[in-house]
């Protein structure tokens, strides 16, 4: 960014300079048209218009009234929640709608150095969108896992900064919702053990002893060492929506290889070689956990809506 602090003064879910600029250059979502219209007819309608992600460019300054407050952040994102839940589970069509605008929250949040419960809030709901997105989105040819890693990290990260500032300053601030985050944070760098070991290194002691990043350390050892009876058992234990969502490849590769390890071995009867061990049969397959409702997901994590 080519500016270290502002503060923003746009109360709507899109500022009004951008709103102008995109009409003029026929630059609209369908779900922020009349519904109903088609391409090239649609009509646009200014007041559901949601912010679009802008690149920093040496040449450009962003102006206070560029900049969303918390308030139009949080009605931005209660908008693209209720988009996505009219979609879900066919999201897909819709994804790269949700992915922008939620890139464009992030990018104002940066811009302000935001701090507070209401805007770990907000990003909370914008991993969620993501997450489950994730697995319809992905049969997109346009579908680019890199890039959905990479703005799910940045979320993650800034959340993790905000909801650990508030457990060593306002712990009575913090949720339940907002802990188990920080364990999903451990638990997305999973992926790479030194990742995991570093941001527990990074992890200040009053973050550490909180119940649910002590969860997620169980889980990361489980991952570690190959125990897939155990991570299975916790997230039935748990009952917690995202968990299965969150760990999908580890739980996928784990499960491969537990099954390798079970099969019978080559020196026995060819009948027996043709059907599965009573182990394997008995063993739960990831694609059994199904995804979650939204209203499963809303309940679960108490989310605070921003109507």
């Amino acid at each position: 960014m080519n500016q270290s602090f502002i503060i923003g003064t746009c109360d709507g879910m899109c500022p009004t300079e951008q709103i102008t600029e995109r009409i003029a250059n026929k630059d609209f979502h369908f779900l922020e048209c009349v519904t109903g219209t088609t391409s090239p007819h649609r009509i646009p309608i200014p007041e559901k218009f949601i912010k679009k992600y802008e690149r920093s460019a040496a040449s450009k300054r962003f102006l206070p009234e560029t900049v969303r407050t918390e308030t139009g952040l949080a009605l931005s994102i209660t908008i693209l929640f209720r988009h996505f839940s009219e979609w879900y589970p066919n999201e897909a069509e819709i994804y790269p709608f949700l992915h922008d605008r939620i890139r464009a929250i992030h990018s104002d949040v940066l811009l302000q150095r935001l701090y507070s419960p209401q805007t770990s809030n907000i990003l909370e709901q914008s991993i969620i969108i993501l997450l489950l997105s994730q697995q319809s989105a992905s049969i997109r040819k346009d579908f680019d896992w890199k890039s959905h890693n990479a703005l799910l990290q940045q979320l993650f990260l800034t959340d993790y900064d905000i909801v650990s500032h508030l457990i060593c300053t306002e712990p009575s601030s913090v949720t339940r919702t907002n802990r188990l985050f920080i364990s999903y944070t451990l638990l997305f760098f999973s992926q790479n053990t030194e990742s995991s070991v570093f941001f527990l290194r990074s992890v200040s002691p009053c973050v550490l002893r909180t119940q649910e990043l002590q969860l997620g350390i169980l889980f990361l050892d489980s991952l570690l060492t190959q125990n897939y009876y155990r991570i299975v058992s916790l997230i039935q234990l748990s009952r917690d929506p995202l968990l299965h969502i969150l760990l999908s490849d580890r739980l996928n590769n784990l499960y491969r290889s537990t099954c390798s390890l079970l099969k019978p071995p080559h020196s026995q009867s060819s009948l027996l070689q043709q059907k599965h061990s009573p182990e394997i049969e008995s063993l739960p397959s990831p694609h059994c956990m199904t995804s979650p409702s939204v209203e499963e997901v809303y309940d679960y994590y108490s989310l605070r809506t921003n109507e």
